[in-house]
């Protein structure tokens, strides 16, 4: 069975209130190369318009008795495309003078056409076809947008597929290198390895940020493997390996409080790199970075970093979307721009929310986690 929604858009559906005109004006509709489907009653054209049509010519008469709400609340089911034209042919009444029918009030929000009969016929065919165009774009912008999905779908594979298989590779020239740190003692080749061990660790970075966005978008979310966890020790870790690595930058940090939870360790630990690496690279320089864990909450734990430098205020809505920057990046700087994103979806993972916020000159990380997980993502582990 053909899916409904294939139907051609050329198909009009007629209600009138006798069969005379019904039978007249499926005559002039059909002699007008359009096809046409007469309905007995208002069940049979709410029954044609869940298979499909590209407009319906229905009488005043027809909507009474609550056949307009029934009306309306098929309409209201449309998908995010659809907005079926409706030629609503209505009575001459000189006592409303020129204010708008009753059913066309409850239509409001419909794509309805009010036509006062009588009309010449000439004026109901313009009308009918002009509804057949726009249908017809409505149908060429699913089918767009359906292609656009395909497209989307098909290169979110592409990245999981990619990411997966890069890494043997990458393992391998990784291993290699090491070897060569542990043997050789030429200290030009030492640099290079040590380059080499560094481009491979940026390396194996972006691919897990990319395979953890290719869940994400697949629909998966992020995986966790929840335990008990103290954020205070791994918060320690991340800033010390940040120190190491940004020698010159200063970080002061606040634990406070019960810190200890369930959560998943890993993924908290690339909250904490992601969101204090983000202020590294886009601090004021020569100001501290403040990294502040608060347990005093039953409930929660909450975890914020903040940097002197405010990120203007427009640019806040868009911060955690993929592949994007908030201001450009400095000479020097790698990433793909999907450190925010993943950060937030991990502590959504966690049943938790992260937020972003200016201060005065001040830009501030603020994600805050139950105390016990609560994850999103179905495909959850335990760990021993």
């Amino acid at each position: 069975m053909s899916d409904p929604s294939e139907r051609s858009p050329e198909r009009i559906l007629v209600l009138t209130p006798t069969g005379r005109d019904a039978g007249m004006l499926r005559e002039r509709i059909l002699g007008d190369g359009l096809a046409c489907e007469p309905c007995e009653d208002l069940r049979g054209l709410l029954a044609g318009l869940k298979a499909g049509a590209g407009a319906a010519v229905l009488a005043e008469e027809a909507l009474a008795s609550g056949g307009a709400e029934a009306l309306l609340s098929a309409l209201d089911a449309q998908e995010a495309w659809s907005d079926l034209p409706v030629l609503l042919l209505t009575l001459p009444d000189t006592r409303r003078g020129p204010q708008i029918h009753p059913a066309a009030a409850i239509l409001e929000r419909a794509n309805v056409t009010l036509l006062q009969r009588p009309l010449p016929v000439q004026l109901l065919l313009s009308a009918v076809r002009s509804a057949v165009r726009a249908r017809r774009r409505q149908y060429q912008m699913r089918d767009l947008y359906r292609e656009l999905a395909r497209a989307v779908q098909m290169g979110d594979l592409f990245v999981g597929i990619l990411g997966h298989d890069l890494r043997t590779p990458l393992s391998a020239i990784k291993m290699s290198a090491e070897l060569m740190v542990r043997t050789i003692e030429d200290a030009r080749a030492l640099r290079q390895a040590g380059r080499i061990l560094n481009s491979s660790d940026r390396m194996t970075r972006m691919i897990e940020q990319l395979l953890d966005f290719a869940r994400v978008r697949q629909g998966r979310g992020i995986r966790l493997q929840v335990a008990a966890t103290d954020p205070g020790d791994i918060a320690r870790q991340v800033l010390q390996e940040l120190t190491d690595a940004n020698p010159r930058v200063a970080f002061e940090f606040s634990p406070r409080g019960n810190l200890a939870g369930t959560w998943d360790p890993d993924r908290l630990g690339q909250v904490v790199s992601n969101l204090v690496g983000n202020a590294c690279q886009h601090g004021a320089a020569g100001s501290p970075i403040a990294v502040e864990l608060d347990g005093t909450r039953l409930a929660a734990v909450r975890f914020t970093v903040s940097n002197h430098g405010a990120i203007p205020a427009e640019l806040l809505p868009n911060l955690f979307e993929p592949f994007k920057r908030a201001v450009p990046a400095r000479a020097g700087e790698r990433g793909l721009g999907l450190g925010l994103f993943i950060a937030r979806e991990i502590v959504r993972a966690h049943g938790g929310e992260l937020v972003a916020r200016v201060v005065e000159d001040t830009t501030v990380f603020d994600a805050t986690l139950p105390r016990e997980a609560r994850p999103t993502e179905t495909e959850v582990l335990s760990a021993p």
